[in-house]
């Protein structure tokens, strides 16, 4: 998948084997990890964030 996105292979449909099953959620983080960094980092950082900040907030 990384190697496949990595390749630039966006006018290209994309692999059947990529949409099916357990590996299509993995493939659209891995395209939005590879296309836009910021927001998969974001992204990731705020997961444990939420409950931190929501905690110091009633406290």
């Amino acid at each position: 998948m990384q190697a496949w996105i990595s390749a630039g292979n966006a006018d290209t449909p994309i692999p059947s084997a990529f949409l099916l099953g357990n590996a299509a959620p993995c493939f659209a983080l891995i395209g939005i990890a590879a296309r836009k960094p910021a927001l998969f980092w974001g992204a990731l950082a705020a997961i444990p964030a939420l409950p931190v900040l929501l905690a110091l907030h009633w406290i």
